[in-house]
């Protein structure tokens, strides 16, 4: 589910890029926001099965560095609004 998350933020960020659509780049801060979720749930998941060690580092790993793309699709629609409106908004 993070990942296809994750994917769809890319996605609609680049969206919004070609098309400078600030609607589109408003909704990431939603999506976000649901990303951020998921990696926290998934940490606490990980602490309570008591995985081996090698398993645990590579699944926090994985799950971190979506929540980073997803993070970076949110600044690439910062950007988007702060261009077409001169406003600047955290949508992270």
């Amino acid at each position: 589910r993070m990942s296809e998350k994750t994917l769809e933020m890319v996605r609609s960020s680049i969206e919004s890029l070609k098309s400078h659509n600030t609607q589109i780049a408003e909704k990431i801060s939603e999506r976000e926001k649901e990303v951020d979720k998921m990696y926290f749930e998934f940490i606490d998941e990980l602490i309570k099965c008591g995985t081996t060690i090698k398993c645990a580092v590579s699944s926090v790993l994985i799950v971190r560095y979506l929540e980073r793309i997803a993070d970076h699709a949110a600044y690439i629609c910062e950007s988007i609004i702060y261009i077409a409106t001169g406003q600047k908004e955290v949508l992270r």
